[in-house]
């Protein structure tokens, strides 16, 4: 069990490794900043949950945690069998370089060059935007997103959606 109080930094090349059957609480509007590499290695017998610290629905923001920044050619975030819950937070949020149709914060913030591989993940009750994307590639294979206001905003890059399930 991991509670995550205040934003966290992964710095470029360093590697966090987070194991199966880990679950994380994070503080409201709490942000995983991400210049290096995390390795989310959770399973469908034992997931990796990431959550708010309380209940969260779209459009619903107090209590929602933040999201990922990854921005920059090294950052990357690969993550099997994971389920993030209540990410988002913020109602007013940046997106530069890009840009966004929204003003709420993505859970999956994927800019510049970086990249972010989803398999087997569950991203659920999104107080915001799943993702966002600019110049940078997103892979959804075999997730469940529903329950955001979005699936998000993608400009430039690949995105890649293969047996997922986008809905509500």
């Amino acid at each position: 069990r991991i509670f995550i109080n205040a934003h966290f930094t992964v710095p470029a090349g360093l590697t966090l490794t987070i194991g199966p059957g880990t679950v994380i609480k994070l503080n409201p509007l709490v942000n995983i900043t991400n210049s290096g590499r995390i390795v989310i290695h959770g399973s469908p017998a034992e997931p990796v949950v990431m959550t708010a610290t309380n209940l969260v629905l779209p459009e619903r923001h107090a209590g929602a945690w933040g999201g990922f920044l990854l921005r920059g050619t090294s950052a990357e975030l690969v993550a099997n069998g994971t389920i993030f819950m209540g990410g988002g937070g913020a109602t007013s949020f940046s997106f530069s370089p890009g840009a966004s149709h929204r003003s709420e914060q993505a859970v999956f913030l994927v800019h510049s060059g970086a990249r972010a591989a989803l398999t087997n993940c569950y991203i659920l009750n999104t107080a915001g935007q799943v993702a966002n994307g600019y110049n940078s590639d997103v892979t959804y294979d075999h997730c469940l997103i529903q329950r955001a206001i979005t699936c998000g905003e993608y400009v430039g890059g690949v995105i890649t959606v293969n047996h997922s399930a986008l809905i509500e």
